[in-house]
């Protein structure tokens, strides 16, 4: 009986610990050691929940979540506008909060409870942000999700930057960047829209798959083991440096080795391709 009794009291002892330390820490640093730091933040500021957003111009977007998906799509409305979807009853505290600044910057926060014991059940909460299409061209767009499903449909911004856990991320055709970055470790990237200068896409074990009839001026593609698809015009143009370790590549194209690089074409776009252990498609 006194040994479970101590057995308790140590317990007891260890928790209420490591509240006090958990609160120092918080005291001294805030959020910035905490994992999730985009999720747990002084939303005083922003307005709760759904809405529309009567703003003159949106010139960028910051957007943080955790599960469910994103969906960013263009429309004909007035304003933007926010809905977000959950399979769970969501009370106010799990609510999306959102904020639109006097220059021009939209930034929307996924957002979860802070009980020191567990956050709320608020898992596959689904976001879908639909944004004039006048507001569009000269956009600056930056999405960072755990692991959420990202969607872009019908987009056409300036700059767009995706950073993902898990989540597999998607840019459908009707879409059209000058830049576009996406960043996964597991999560599969699909871009069949149209990228004009520079496309930047890095995954360690999800497969990358790229439709585009025309190649961007550079594109930087990279993989640990994931396969790389691209399916490219007959006519396509494109000097490739290819890089692996155990990776191989498959082409329907009859490629020439000129100074250590292989070339279709005149060799006008910069294909840049490293992987450890994936295979690199190219076909028509």
């Amino acid at each position: 009986m006194k040994k479970a009794l101590k057995i308790l009291v140590i317990t007891v002892a260890i928790l209420v610990g490591g509240a006090v330390i958990l609160g120092v820490l918080n005291g001294l640093f805030g959020d910035k050691w905490s994992l999730w730091t985009d999720y747990t933040y002084d939303d005083s500021g922003y307005t709760v929940g759904d809405g529309s957003i009567p703003a003159k111009e949106i010139k960028e977007i910051d957007l943080d979540w955790v599960d469910g998906s994103v969906t960013v799509v263009a429309c004909q409305d007035a304003y933007a506008s926010i809905t977000e979807s959950s399979k769970n009853e969501l009370t106010e505290s799990g609510l999306v909060r959102w904020q639109m600044s006097d220059d021009g910057k939209l930034s929307i926060k996924y957002r979860e409870s802070s009980f020191f014991f567990g956050r709320e059940k608020n898992k596959e909460k689904d976001l879908i942000l639909r944004i004039p299409e006048r507001f569009l061209s000269d956009l600056s767009i930056r999405i960072h999700v755990v692991s959420s499903d990202v969607f872009l449909d019908s987009v056409v911004a300036e700059n767009v930057s995706v950073e993902s856990d898990s989540g597999n991320v998607a840019m459908l055709s009707a879409s059209v960047f000058k830049n576009l970055s996406v960043t996964t470790k597991s999560g599969k990237i699909l871009v069949s829209g149209l990228v004009a200068e520079e496309l930047d896409l890095t995954s360690q074990k999800g497969e990358i798959k790229v439709e585009s009839p025309v190649l961007p001026a550079e594109s930087n593609i990279e993989t640990k083991d994931g396969d790389i698809h691209l399916l490219l015009s007959p006519s396509a143009s494109f000097a490739l440096d290819f890089e692996e370790e155990k990776g191989k590549y498959v082409s329907d194209f009859d490629l020439n080795e000129q100074d250590g690089l292989l070339v279709l074409g005149d060799g006008d776009a910069k294909l840049n391709v490293k992987t450890k252990s994936g295979t690199l498609y190219l076909t028509e």
